[in-house]
């Protein structure tokens, strides 16, 4: 069983910010700029305007920006919901992308047509929402794991009990700091929420179409109900998440570095990929030379001699699973610690403690 290292939960969301489509868009309009509010707003509408016009996923779509041409309420909360997820940063109204925004503006290029997003994208986004919003993904999927389906409005009415037993659960097994975290949410749900359930509103759908969006869920309608229930892929995917306790599924850090493609691997039973788990060729060094050399190019960074860990590890480990390799955090870690040489240059890992607060480091020999 695992070790509880967080409680993942995004706590402010809306009804109308739900489309991943629309994060992705974003961040292609901030690029590598930094834009004034009214800008980047000018940019997105028009893009929405025209999205209507030519894309009929788009236009039946629910959470756009625009309705018949028309501004709705929605892009204040996707700014919200792009912080939210760490992808875009601003000062005094001026935005721009953060350094794993910056990350996904480098996948995000090769968009598939009709508001789908390529898979390179959608193995970015459930990555970076079991980093910060697990808890919030698999309360919902719990709950769904005791029924074949079920519908919107009895997933808002058993939210509040699901996400204190959720908090309950984990408290015994966290860290003094994480205690904290989920005794102030344990709080704000029983003694400041006036209605728990209301609140379960924003924070169940979005969700839910995070989940459908990438295939683990699916729905349909059935008169004025929404109804919900596991892909094939997405009850595999469930069920593959390791338990916490004897009745509670969860990740951690180090679960997510060790494994998390590894999973998306098995998921995908159409494909055949060449493992990295093991470097012990001279070729596999040089197919990860190659990806480091590609990175140094493509992720920001305040010196062209090191990269942050964390953005450069994703970026590598999502452009070479879309060219059929599997490689994790770990083994990539392991492999820089003692250093590879790749041309001309030198790449090694400074580990200093926390992977947030690491670099790799570049030198011409």
């Amino acid at each position: 069983m695992l070790e509880s290292d967080d409680f993942r939960f995004i706590l402010h969301l809306h009804t109308t910010s739900r489309q991943l489509y629309v994060c992705s868009e974003l961040i292609k309009i901030l690029g590598v700029a930094q834009l004034p509010k009214s800008i980047v707003d000018n940019k997105i509408i028009n893009w929405s305007i025209t999205e209507e016009q030519i894309n009929q996923t788009y236009n039946k779509s629910r959470g756009k920006l625009t309705e018949n041409g028309k501004k709705t309420t929605a892009l204040s909360h996707y700014f919200q919901l792009c912080e939210s997820f760490g992808l875009i940063i601003s000062f005094n109204q001026i935005y721009s992308n953060s350094r794993i925004g910056n990350v996904l503006f480098n996948l995000s290029s090769i968009n598939s047509k009709e508001g789908k997003l390529h898979q390179i994208e959608l193995n970015f986004y459930l990555f970076q929402l079991l980093k910060i919003d697990a808890d919030g993904l698999f309360l919902i999927l719990d709950f769904l794991a005791e029924f074949e389906e079920i519908n919107q409005k009895k997933l808002q009415q058993n939210f509040k009990r699901l996400l204190n037993a959720r908090l309950l659960a984990k408290q015994p097994h966290a860290s003094a700091t994480v205690k904290i975290i989920i005794n102030e949410r344990f709080r704000a749900i029983n003694y400041i929420w006036k209605s728990a359930e209301k609140y379960a509103e924003h924070l169940l759908i979005p969700r839910c179409e995070w989940l459908i969006t990438i295939g683990i869920l699916e729905q349909r309608r059935e008169k004025s109900s929404t109804l919900y229930k596991f892909t094939e892929i997405g009850k595999e995917f469930y069920d593959k998440i390791p338990m916490i306790t004897d009745s509670l599924k969860d990740i951690n850090e180090d679960w997510l570095y060790s494994n998390y493609f590894s999973l998306l691997n098995n998921l995908d039973k159409k494909k055949t990929r060449e493992d990295f788990s093991d470097f012990s060729t001279e070729k596999q060094i040089e197919e990860l030379g190659k990806y480091l050399e590609i990175t140094f190019s493509d992720i920001k960074s305040s010196s062209s001699f090191r990269l942050p860990v964390y953005e450069s590890l994703l970026y590598i480990c999502l452009k070479m699973f879309d060219v059929d390799i599997v490689i994790n955090f770990k083994d990539i870690i392991a492999t820089l610690e003692l250093g590879i040489t790749y041309k001309n240059k030198n790449y090694r890992l400074k580990n200093n403690g926390r992977l947030n607060e690491s670099y790799i480091i570049t030198r011409v020999i």
